[in-house]
């Protein structure tokens, strides 16, 4: 079974244009230190959460998995990064059109959870969204 961060990223991959970069991570401090390509795109599992068992002797539980979607773009001008801004949040509201609703496999309808900045450096703007799907998990 694929994963959830490799769906979205494939997903993004086929539906979102002018990314010269569509890949996965381990986490935030591997992008932040890692090559990254302006305009980028990289994944990465945030985090998983699980409803109370709702069965005795048994497992039954949803599992909700916040997958980080981290954007960088670059500021080519403006010293104070308008333009910048103005770009990875246009490649934002595009991966959220591709992203909301979208059913993968096993999964729930992804939804959009939170956006931050995560850094402003080197002339890279990093924007992070989260997006959240759930599954059932049984021991049944």
């Amino acid at each position: 079974m694929a994963t959830l961060r490799k769906l979205l990223e494939v997903k993004i991959k086929s539906e979102v244009t002018g990314l010269r970069e569509v890949a996965g991570a381990t986490d935030l401090k591997a992008i932040l230190s890692g090559r990254v390509s302006a305009a980028g795109c990289y994944l990465y599992r945030d985090k998983n959460q699980a409803t109370k068992n709702t069965l005795i002797n048994k497992v039954s539980q949803n599992r909700f998995e916040y997958i980080a979607v981290v954007v960088v773009t670059a500021n080519h001008a403006g010293l104070k990064g308008a333009e910048n801004a103005d770009d990875n949040e246009e490649f934002c509201d595009a991966i959220q059109a591709a992203l909301l609703g979208y059913e993968p496999l096993d999964y729930a309808p992804v939804q959009y959870a939170s956006g931050e900045l995560i850094n402003m450096a080197n002339g890279m703007l990093y924007w992070q969204e989260v997006y959240v799907s759930s599954r059932l998990i049984r021991s049944v």
